[in-house]
C-alpha cells in the first residue's frame, strides 16, 4: 500500500477541527507579564508592594482573571528578579491594563526606588 503522505492526511482532517482550534484561540487569555530586578535592600519592601499595590490593582482592572507573583532561580549581581504575570480575559483588557493602570503604578514605583529597581514587560498568548 502506497503512502498517501502527510499533506494528504491533512487535507482530510474535518473542518469541524478548525472550529475547534478557532473556538480555543479566541478563549485563550492574555498574559501580561513585567519583569522586575531590584536591589537586594528592596526585596521585601519590593515584594509587599507587588502584592499590595500591583496585583491589587490588577485584580480590579476590567477583564482581570488571575495573577501570580513569582521569584525568578536566576543568580545576578545587582540583586532579585520576579515575574508578575497578569491574566486577563482577552486582548482588550491586557491593552487596557498596560494603556491605562500599569504606567501609574510603575512610574510611582520609579519615583520611589529610581534605578533600585529596572523592570520591562511582555505580552503573552495562552494556548492551551
Amino acid at each position: 500500500v502506497r503512502s498517501r503522505g502527510l499533506g494528504d492526511v491533512y487535507k482530510r482532517q474535518h473542518l469541524h477541527d478548525c472550529h475547534v482550534c478557532n473556538r480555543i484561540y479566541k478563549q485563550s487569555a492574555m498574559i501580561v507579564n513585567t519583569t522586575f530586578y531590584v536591589e537586594p535592600a528592596l526585596k521585601s519592601e519590593f515584594e509587599g508592594w507587588a502584592r499590595d499595590c500591583y496585583v491589587a490593582a490588577a485584580v480590579k482592572s476590567t477583564g482581570y482573571v488571575s495573577s501570580m507573583v513569582m521569584r525568578l532561580l536566576v543568580e545576578i549581581e545587582a540583586g532579585a528578579g520576579y515575574a508578575v504575570q497578569l491574566r486577563f480575559a482577552d486582548d482588550d483588557a491586557a491593552r487596557h491594563w498596560d494603556n491605562a493602570v500599569a504606567p501609574e503604578l510603575l512610574a510611582a514605583a520609579a519615583k520611589r526606588w529610581g534605578e533600585r529597581m529596572v523592570h520591562f514587560t511582555t505580552f503573552m498568548e495562552e494556548l492551551v
